[in-house]
């Protein structure tokens, strides 16, 4: 059974900047995950620093990298809704309206305000 019919008279949006970001979305997160190592690495190896310290740039590191991730989700949700959006428009089953109720006179104060 087809739920949903594409709505015939819609044209679909052009592309615009959401597929730039889409395209650029892997080598994003991928820099979001190296930068925080190598970060940590230089601090590890070329900086002399006591257990506590260490362990507290360690975290630090962490807590950037789920911070960038969490960023990077909301920019995809923001993408993808936007995407959608500009796709094409999908009707479901039309709703006849009965003879009767097609020749009853409609007053448009009673919808709309002016």
């Amino acid at each position: 059974m087809n739920w949903l019919n594409k709505y015939q008279k819609m044209q679909r949006t052009p592309a615009g900047i959401e597929w730039q970001i889409i395209k650029k979305l892997p080598l994003i997160f991928f820099l979001t995950v190296i930068l925080p190592i190598i970060l940590g690495l230089i601090f590890y190896f070329f900086f002399n620093f006591s257990h506590l310290s260490s362990s507290i740039i360690f975290y630090v590191l962490i807590g950037m990298i789920l911070i960038l991730w969490s960023f990077l989700m909301v920019i995809t949700i923001g993408v993808v809704i936007v995407y959608i959006m500009k796709g094409p428009a999908y009707v479901a089953d039309g709703y006849f309206l009965p003879e009767h109720l097609l020749s009853l006179p409609i007053d448009k104060d009673q919808f709309f305000e002016e």
